[in-house]
């Protein structure tokens, strides 16, 4: 991590927002389970979800900034005319409390049992549509780790989540859209995993101690979210499973900002001198 504390705030809403959209995203759905979107299930996703976004208000500090983050959802004119797209920050917003508030509506039985299933439908792409702007936030040029499969770990890890979690709770041996939710999530993970590594042979620095250690920290990354919660649910299903995903994904966020380069002129400067020095002949 970073000397930045500011990023622990971030690790805690990630985590919980990427954990509550998750829940909701699969239970919503039905995929292979027989019950619907009104269970125990949705209502501990949204209140994972609501715990994450107000950490997140909170973690604006300011109410000023509440509204900069609001007013970034119009697309603005640059000096030289060109229309910039809205901000990716106020679109995570919106998107996560579009997902709250359709989750919410669904959970509480209140509307006409013909809407019900399109009600699923609805929180299932609202929920998957925030996960995709929790990426999208992080995916900038100058985060060198941020990019690429980075970006889409919060979609598949959240999926994972939510389709472990729904098996778990449930008690029943893993169901084929946990071990398809799992697979997409491991090999985008193992897709992250690469890239993290090249960058470190590039840019060996790193920001932090926990750089040296990244692959212990990407491999308890994998493990937690998908090997054993999938070892457990096909042993023995229990809520245990969930958890051991649910610290899976605190590693992950972690381990997202823990293991941050950042492309500076010093880092270029350095990658260019030590190409300079290994295609220097040795002296005689």
């Amino acid at each position: 991590m970073t000397k930045d504390e500011g990023h622990i705030p971030l690790v805690v809403f990630t985590t919980l927002a990427v954990a509550g959209a998750g829940a909701l995203t699969v239970p919503a759905l039905s995929f292979g389970f027989a019950d619907g979107m009104n269970d125990a299930v949705a209502v501990f996703g949204l209140v994972l979800l609501a715990a994450g976004l107000t950490i997140s208000l909170l973690h604006l500090g300011r109410k000023d900034r509440a509204f900069f983050s609001a007013r970034g959802l119009s697309p603005t004119r640059s000096p030289n005319q060109q229309t910039n797209p809205p901000s990716p920050i106020s679109l995570e917003g919106l998107a996560g409390m579009a997902t709250l508030v359709l989750g919410t509506v669904a959970v509480m039985g209140i509307l006409p049992a013909w809407i019900q299933p399109h009600a699923r439908v609805a929180v299932a792409i609202a929920a998957a549509g925030f996960l995709v702007t929790v990426g999208g936030v992080y995916h900038v040029k100058g985060q060198l780790t941020w990019t690429g499969a980075s970006a889409v770990t919060p979609l598949t890890g959240g999926l994972a989540f939510g389709a472990i979690l729904r098996s778990s709770v449930s008690a029943q041996p893993a169901a084929s859209v946990v071990v398809f939710a799992v697979a997409i999530d491991a090999f985008t993970f193992l897709l992250r995993w690469r890239h993290v590594t090249a960058m470190g042979l590039e840019q060996p620095q790193g920001e932090g101690p926990w750089f040296e250690r990244r692959h212990e920290l990407l491999a308890a990354r994998f493990l937690l979210v998908d090997g054993l919660p999938l070892f457990s649910l096909f042993a023995w299903p229990t809520p245990l499973a969930a958890v051991i995903a649910a610290a899976g994904l605190f590693v992950d966020r972690f381990g997202f900002y823990a293991l941050a380069i950042q492309h500076t002129t010093e880092a270029e400067i350095g990658r260019v001198e030590r190409l300079l020095d290994r295609n220097d002949p040795p002296c005689p």
